[in-house]
Parts: C-alpha cells; structure tokens; sequence
C-alpha cells in the first residue's frame, strides 16, 4: 500500500492506514426476498413464518423467509453498527447492490451516526436479481454505470469498491457480461473488485479466469465465500496461487448444513484450520473475513452473531491457537485497506463517461 492511499467511503476519502479493523463483506440494509418463482413456490409454508425464538432456528436453517431476508430498518442497522465501534471496528465494507436494495442516502447516514467508516459497492448480483439493463446493455455500457457510482456518485454518494458481482453456476450469460463490464470499470478506476462465485467447487477458478481474460487486475479482485465453494488445503492453496484474495466471510455459520448447495460448511473452527493452511504456504497478502450479515436473523436483534462476531469471538480464538499478532492485522486491517485503497486507473476513466450516456435506464 502506498504512503498517501486513500480509500473511498460514503462520507468522503478517508486515509487508507486510518480505517482500522474492518469487515470486508456484509449488507447493512438489504432485500434478498426470492424473485424466483419456484423458489417461493418450493419454499411453501416457510416463506411467511413471522421470526419468534419457536422459528428462529427453521428459518436460519433453511434461508427462505420473506420476513427474515429483508434488512429496512436504519434503527436496527445502527444499534448493530454501535455494537460493531463498541467491540473495535473501524470500518465495514457494504456490498448490497441496487438490484437488492442499495440505499447510499442512508448508508451515509448511518456512518456519521455511528462513527464507522462505510465503503459502498456498485454493479449488479445474480441473474435471478437482475433488472432489465443487463439483459440489454453492452459489457461496455454496463462497466460505464459502476464506473460512474465509482467516480461521480450516487446522490453525491460514491462507491468505493465494485461488488459484489453475482454469478452463477453455470454462469448466465448476462452475468457474464456484467463481470466483463465491471472488469472495465476496475481499469477505469483503479477500484477493487469482488466476486460472488456459483456453488460449484469449479466456479471460483472460472471467475478468476474471465477476469484475467477481460483484462483485469486479478490481485485487485476478491473471491467472496471461498468456505462454501472449495473445501480443502490443497484447493484453497490452488486458487491462491492465482493471485486473487480469497475472502472468508462466513463466520459465525457454524452448522454445517447448506440449504442453497448439497454441501457441507466448515464451522469457525474448520474455517481457520483452512486460513492457517494458507498462512503456512505464505499466502498471507491474499487472505480477507467477515460475516456476510445480510439477513435478520444473523443480527444481533433478531439473535444472530451480528458484525461484531469475529472481534468478539473469533480473535480470541486465533490467539489461542497460536496465530501471530502480524497475521491477525494482516487479515482485518492490512490486507483490507490494501485492497480498498484506489489505485491508478490502467485505462482512461473518459472512455467509461463516453459510454455512460447511451447506457439504458431501468
């Protein structure tokens, strides 16, 4: 990281050394409420159960409930930020998209209530949460729009890295062209990108494939969720030695059942035997966590971990198992600022404006 970085948060550029511990991957108010048909139909009788201590556990367990997918309420996400500053964190990064609820306005709001730098995302998710413009928009108009949110804003509003670009497996054609846009947009801008790969162990390597094959900067991108799509050391290693940073943003899931994939999730437990796997094979410059709340249940109010859980549980453990003090900076403060902090653009950032004019409204 270089003397004088700074990083783009939604009340301004903040020095990159300045952020302190920070959760790279979570959603402060989201909607991922299915749009799929047949998902709300399979879901039947547990998509309206109302949250009470009898349904908190069915409705963790199987993630489909149209009260629980659903974070509307800036009291809410406040207490959780206050808890977040409490226990010592310095900065979150926010990767809800507009097609799932992104609203800058308030994520300004809540930074200055609660004292905790936020970094916004840009772009588009899944398919399933497209609207209509990446089905008609070019990959070039597409990579105008996130280079726009980057570099003007969204209400005065600036995001501050791309992500978390939603894909899935195989990967749909327009989700393809949302990744080669945004790739565009990370030229434009020098922005770091992040990746939400399919649930197949294939997905994160073919993710990190198209990136370097539309020209992206692969040590500027992050894999999202790597602890439900590779399983093992030696997988994890492999997709390490791509370059990209491989983001572990599950903590606090410590059941092993999977309602989205037949797979099996590592606990916390599991989850830093793979982290130490990579710390041993000296991929420590490629390694970010976080929590990934992004639904109710997994507050604090509603009687989930909340963002707070890896400063308040996680830490401790990694100290008791040995980890280096380096290693946990690296992780939660180094490694993160690092990424977040804007870099030269490797393309001309007019060429993305050019195009931003004929790009189709929703």
């Amino acid at each position: 990281m270089s003397e004088g970085a700074v990083v783009q948060t939604v009340t301004g550029p903040v020095p990159a050394d300045a952020l302190g511990h920070v959760a790279f991957h979570e959603h402060l108010l989201c909607d991922l409420r299915p749009r799929d048909p047949a998902q709300i139909a399979a879901a039947g009788a547990r998509l309206h159960q109302e949250i009470t201590l009898e349904t908190l556990y069915e409705i963790r367990r199987h993630d489909v409930n149209l009260h629980n997918l659903v974070l509307d309420s800036e009291e809410d996400a406040l207490a959780e930020l206050n808890a977040f500053r409490a226990a010592g964190g310095g900065t979150l990064v926010d990767l809800t998209l507009d097609c799932i609820g992104r609203r800058p306005d308030a994520l300004r709001r809540l930074s200055e209530a609660s004292g905790v730098r936020i970094v916004m995302g840009c772009g588009w998710y899944v398919h399933e949460f497209h609207g209509e413009t990446p089905h008609v928009a070019t990959p070039q108009q597409l990579g105008a729009r996130i280079a726009a949110d980057l570099l003007e804003g969204v209400g005065g509003v600036q995001a501050g890295v791309i992500g978390e670009i939603g894909l899935s497996w195989p990967v749909e054609p327009c989700e393809s062209d949302v990744l080669e846009g945004a790739v565009q947009a990370q030229q434009a801008t020098g922005a770091c990108l992040v990746i939400h790969p399919g649930r197949h162990p294939r997905a994160a390597f073919d993710a990190v494939e198209r990136v370097r094959a539309f020209g992206g900067d692969v040590e500027r991108t992050v894999v999202s969720h790597v602890e439900r799509t590779l399983f093992t050391a030696d997988e994890i290693v492999q997709l390490a030695s791509t370059g990209a940073t491989l983001s572990f943003d599950l903590f606090g899931h410590e059941a092993s059942y999977y309602p989205h994939a037949p797979i099996e999730l590592p606990n916390d437990a599991g989850r830093l035997d793979l982290i130490r796997a990579l710390l041993d094979a000296g991929f420590e410059r490629q390694i970010v966590i976080s929590q990934d709340v992004c639904s109710k249940v997994h507050t604090r109010r509603w009687g989930g971990e909340g963002y707070a859980h890896i400063l308040d549980h996680v830490l401790p453990v990694m100290r008791a198992r040995g980890f280096a003090e380096a290693e946990v900076h690296a992780l939660t403060v180094r490694n993160p600022a690092g990424l977040l902090a804007r870099r030269a653009p490797t393309a001309p950032a007019a060429q993305a404006q050019q195009r931003l004019a004929a790009l189709p409204n929703e």
